[in-house]
């Protein structure tokens, strides 16, 4: 849950990565050893499945310096984390859309109905033999 307008490295804000920090405790406790996150990535959307830049996180969970000090917190009880990866969707303000607007035909992000097509056909065929 993000708190709109609360800075997610206030002491007692559940709605961040710090608050996450702040609850291991009583996780480890339940003996719980790995803990799934759904997307963080920067997105647009309140539920973080539009991600515009899957390599940084979102600033309402607190930043990259969040996880970084998650897995730390993680690591030094002894758990794990698994974070949801959202590698076939994105949002519209992804940076293929942008640079395909920006630059049209000269774009090598373009590709043509026959281009998915011929990758969904050799996609299908990899995994069925």
């Amino acid at each position: 849950m993000i708190l709109w307008g609360v800075d997610p490295k206030a002491p007692g804000v559940l709605g961040g990565l710090y608050g996450v920090i702040d609850g291991l405790d009583h996780l480890q406790a339940m003996d719980l050893n790995c803990l799934f996150l759904t997307p963080i990535f920067s997105s647009v959307a309140n539920h973080f499945y539009h991600t515009y830049d899957d390599l940084k996180l979102d600033h309402r969970v607190g930043g990259d310096d969040a996880l970084v000090s998650l897995l730390e917190a993680l690591h030094c009880r002894g758990m794990r984390l698994i974070l949801d990866g959202v590698v076939n969707h994105c949002g519209c303000s992804f940076r293929v859309f942008d640079h395909l607007l920006e630059n049209g035909e000269k774009s090598p992000s373009q590709l043509t109905c026959d281009d998915i097509l011929a990758l969904c056909k050799r996609f299908v065929l990899t995994i069925c033999v």
